[in-house]
């Protein structure tokens, strides 16, 4: 009895993931179709952003982290559109400082929705591999 609870329990899991690993790679396949428009960097900031991170004995704690604020503008269709991006400022635990690669006044190419203009992005998002994981992490599950 408690194992088919663990299989009913394990099968919805992995159908769970199966089915959000398809909706992942639809979206990835739809943002490779975004257009994209002409920009420019409007500014550069650092500020501070509570990250969460795990040591190398296990213990987990929150540290602030300075990020660049990479502000910039776009047209869509004439309208000016602005939109932000985040960089890392260090490196590892060395707190070596990165480099950034835009400058103020830079001209960029900006990828946006086109069902939703405003959603803007410098650089694609990470994806591909993640859902392909969530997918055969799915798989394993419905099979067990």
């Amino acid at each position: 009895m408690i194992g088919l609870i663990f299989g009913i329990a394990f099968g919805l899991c992995g159908l769970f993931a199966i089915l959000l690993s398809q909706k992942l790679r639809a979206r990835d396949r739809e943002m490779d179709n975004w257009p994209r428009g002409s920009g420019r960097i409007a500014s550069i900031e650092v500020e501070m952003r509570a990250h969460t991170f795990q040591d190398n004995r296990g213990f987990w704690y929150t540290a602030n982290v300075p990020v660049r604020r990479v502000k910039y503008t776009y047209d869509v269709d004439g309208r000016a559109l602005h939109g932000d991006h985040f960089e890392g400022t260090i490196q590892g635990t060395r707190n070596t400082p990165l480099e950034t690669k835009y400058t103020v006044g830079q001209a960029v190419e900006v990828y946006y929705d086109p069902k939703s203009p405003q959603t803007s992005y410098l650089e694609p998002p990470f994806r591909g591999k993640g859902a392909r994981v969530i997918g055969v992490l799915g798989a394993v599950f419905l099979a067990i």
